[in-house]
């Protein structure tokens, strides 16, 4: 009865007038609850700071771990769906893989040689890791392990450095080694691993390139090529001369005909050639 007196202005008015005592109303009940619930925060480079922080709540997620155990043994598949679908909305453990920190695979190594393996995991679940919770567990153990390695305390989304300390066998060969994040016997996140190449223990020289050579030959000359003396030319009691013949080809006519007669006789008198430098 009272709308229909009402013109359309003033009903419009009451309409903005409650609406702005609700929205009154909704701003004093959140300022009484941020006066009366401080704010929790933690330092993420501290990492005592991290476990007291999410102290509780690690213990209500153990808890939970603890009951699926128990309702794994005996069998109660309702229990178990149960406790796993709560674990999924909590996702309190989870890992992805970033990057190897060095040794990447394939690397040569020295038979008995000492590394260390590092790979960069980031910690994307809801609770932080420690070694006191967090085990890497090895799941195949191809390469002796020197030491045994540490889970940092890592906050929710942060990013560690995890390695292991190893030493290559004696024998060449490939060797692999495999691990895996694991909380109360649940593994967790991508399986990591570290493939190396062992060679042989014998150093190959490194073999000689060929050098090509040139090896000097003493010839030694007949008496008449030596040029620190003038040429004269001398007679020779034998007439006999060979000469050098060079074929030339002509459009018009194929004879050949001598050139140069450079050669003497090999029959010619060892005193005909002293007498043309003693004088």
């Amino acid at each position: 009865f009272l709308q229909d007196l009402l013109s359309s202005s003033q009903k419009r008015s009451l309409k903005r007038k409650h609406r702005r005592e609700q929205q009154r109303h909704i701003a004093k009940k959140e300022n009484k609850r941020s006066n009366t619930m401080p704010i929790k925060t933690y330092d993420r480079s501290n990492p005592d700071d991290i476990i007291r922080f999410f102290g509780p709540m690690t213990v209500k997620v153990g808890n939970l771990y603890d009951q699926l155990q128990t309702a794994t043994c005996n069998g109660n598949i309702r229990e178990v769906l149960k406790i796993e679908e709560k674990l999924k909305l909590l996702r309190p453990y989870s890992a992805r893989f970033v990057a190897d920190e060095n040794t990447p695979d394939g690397t040569p190594m020295q038979p008995g040689q000492v590394f260390r393996k590092g790979w960069i995991l980031l910690n994307d679940g809801s609770m932080p890791w420690s070694s006191e919770d967090i085990q890497l567990v090895n799941l195949a153990d191809g390469i002796k392990v020197v030491k045994q390695p540490v889970i940092p305390v890592t906050a929710p989304h942060d990013r560690v450095l995890i390695t292991v300390d190893y030493m290559c066998a004696n024998e060449p060969g490939t060797y692999e080694s495999k691990w895996i994040l694991s909380y109360r016997h649940q593994t967790f996140g991508p399986m990591i691993w570290c493939s190396i190449e062992v060679g042989s223990s014998t150093v190959t020289k490194p073999t000689n390139t060929l050098k090509e050579t040139f090896e000097v030959v003493d010839v030694p000359l007949p008496a008449c090529f030596d040029l620190s003396k003038p040429y004269q030319l001398t007679s020779s009691n034998s007439s006999s001369r060979s000469s050098f013949i060079l074929p030339r080809t002509n459009s018009t006519d194929t004879q050949s005909e001598p050139l140069v007669d450079i050669f003497t006789n090999s029959t010619s008198s060892a005193n005909d050639s002293l007498s043309t430098f003693l004088l």
